[in-house]
């Protein structure tokens, strides 16, 4: 488990990066240019380091049940990130009331290092993630012209939505096949030498269900440009089928859909599971950095993440 949770925060992250480095009405007819072109115009024009305030929302909801996350975030200096937000879940119980909870949180990350504050029941704990903090530290930083020229080769279709002198928009269609090859690329270069034979099982598990999910998905994104200056205004992905496709192969293929009970939340999600994000920068001059409040900086420490009977904590 340990390990798809691993795999499932690099696609993710993978898509992250990629709203990142994504970082009148039509031209005169001797200047048209095409989709693809304009793709590629925007993605090799300038590339500065952005450190303006971005909100990004990931939404998932299916009939039953929903998560929904969003938060501000800030990179500095190609090696921090800080984010504050909250994340919400929402079921519906037998009787048909929505039930939620909400929990604020906030992220501080400098290279190696990082924390991560979350208020549970009234009151304000952290956690240190040195691991997920160096993956972090990995994608925050320039993308390089070989690796923007690997991101374009990702994209096997494009749209040209709106084309202004100030603004331009695209829809851009992914290469699912390319996008898992990518990372099991990542996958490869990272250290596994120290997973058991199980866990090697269970993550060899995980890439075959990635692979045939991605390459049977419709993954897209839409991606808005200021034209001034080539920073991203907007994006935002479309992963609903992506997730779809990925819990009917959970079905016909996984043993936990034996359970009655998992099986109907699968069958859920395969046919009605909804799975968006969005990335909205901010004008500094609204909004130029985040603080951490001291109450939250106080916070007691959490010695492991993840609930045990020997978890244990200490007042700092």
């Amino acid at each position: 488990m340990k390990n798809a949770i691993q795999i499932f925060n690099r696609l993710i992250l993978a898509f992250m990066i990629c709203c990142l480095i994504f970082s009148s009405n039509a031209l005169a007819a001797e200047k048209k240019i095409s989709a693809m072109n304009a793709f590629r115009e925007a993605m090799l024009a300038t590339n500065n380091p952005d450190e303006r305030v971005f909100k990004q929302v990931i939404t998932i909801y299916t009939p039953s049940a929903a998560v929904h996350l969003q938060f501000l975030a800030q990179k500095k200096n190609n090696s921090s990130l800080r984010v504050k937000g909250t994340v919400g879940f929402f079921y519906n119980d037998k009787l048909g009331e929505t039930q939620r909870y909400n929990f604020p949180f906030y992220i501080d990350q400098n290279k190696n290092e990082m924390t991560i504050y979350g208020k549970i029941s009234n009151e304000w704990q952290k956690y240190n993630l040195p691991e997920l903090a160096t993956v972090i530290a990995e994608s925050l930083t320039t993308p390089s012209q070989t690796e923007i020229k690997e991101s374009i080769n990702l994209a096997k279709k494009v749209e040209l939505l709106n084309e202004t002198d100030k603004h331009r928009t695209m829809l851009v269609h992914l290469n699912g096949e390319k996008i898992f090859k990518m990372l099991k690329d990542q996958d490869t270069k990272s250290n596994n030498q120290n997973l058991s034979s199980q866990e090697v099982a269970n993550k060899e598990l995980v890439f075959n269900y990635l692979e045939s999910a991605l390459k049977k998905s419709d993954i897209r994104y839409t991606w808005t440009v200021d034209k001034e200056n080539w920073q991203t205004l907007i994006t935002s992905a479309h992963l609903s089928d992506f997730i779809q496709q990925l819990a009917r192969i959970a079905i016909d293929q996984s043993d936990i859909a034996k359970n009655e009970e998992v099986r109907n939340i699968l069958e859920t999600i395969s046919y009605y599971g909804e799975f968006r994000t969005y990335t909205t920068y901010l004008d500094p001059k609204n909004i130029s950095s985040i603080e951490i409040p001291a109450e939250v900086l106080n916070a007691k420490q959490i010695e492991n993440i993840l609930p045990n009977n020997s978890t244990t904590s200490t007042e700092k």
